[in-house]
């Protein structure tokens, strides 16, 4: 996502830009996780993180 805008406020409402599905959600702790130990905001939203877990999950069963 290099040079790409993936925060914005729009009316006082910072937006930050989903890695995953390409649709601006309001950054908060409802749509995205903060990384404490970094210090940084995760670049998928809550959804989409838990989507690439459940196929992440469902190829490790396929491989085993």
């Amino acid at each position: 996502m290099k040079g790409r805008l993936v925060r914005r406020e729009i009316n006082g409402v910072s937006e930050k830009l989903c890695g995953g599905c390409n649709k601006w959600k309001p950054l908060d702790d409802e749509h995205f996780q903060f990384i404490k130990t970094t210090g940084v905001w995760q670049c998928y939203c809550r959804p989409c993180l838990y989507a690439k877990a459940v196929a992440r999950a469902q190829a490790r069963r396929k491989a085993a």
